[in-house]
């Protein structure tokens, strides 16, 4: 049998020239930041500027959610007709004590033969036209 063998990792010894590189590039940015003219702070901060691909995110972050919750919203509804059909099915107070068996057994297996049939219909998204879908803005066209 093998005995299990422990690696033991070292520890990594950088130069100091490591360190003396990215200082020095750390001086280099920041002298090159306390030289910047107000107009050269002003056209870096209109390059780096996000806010319009924020907004982007915000609604293809909606487009690709909604779908699901609307799903999600069908198959609540779908549980609680369900369950407002269960409660007639099991109602059993106006019926002869030797009929119930036959017609809870019954009553039980048509409502699941039903309810299988409805979730189906619910989960098939293969129809839904509001699914667009989109990779980071750019509409994907799915050839069928």
């Amino acid at each position: 049998m093998k005995q299990k063998q422990t690696k033991k990792h070292k520890a990594h010894h950088y130069h100091a020239a490591y360190l003396f590189v990215a200082i020095a590039l750390l001086l280099l940015i920041e002298a090159g930041f306390m030289s910047a003219t107000p107009d050269t702070i002003q056209t870096s901060t209109q390059i780096l500027d996000m806010s319009s691909a924020v907004k982007e995110v915000g609604t293809d972050l909606v487009a690709v959610t909604q779908p699901m919750i609307d799903t999600v919203t069908d198959i609540n509804q779908f549980y609680q007709l369900a369950t407002t059909a269960m409660m007639q099915v099991l109602d059993l107070s106006d019926l002869d004590p030797t009929q119930s068996l036959s017609f809870i057994t019954d009553g039980v297996n048509s409502f699941y033969d039903q309810a299988s049939t409805q979730m189906a219909e619910v989960l098939d998204l293969s129809n839904s036209q509001s699914w667009p879908a989109r990779v980071a803005g750019v509409s994907i066209e799915v050839s069928r």
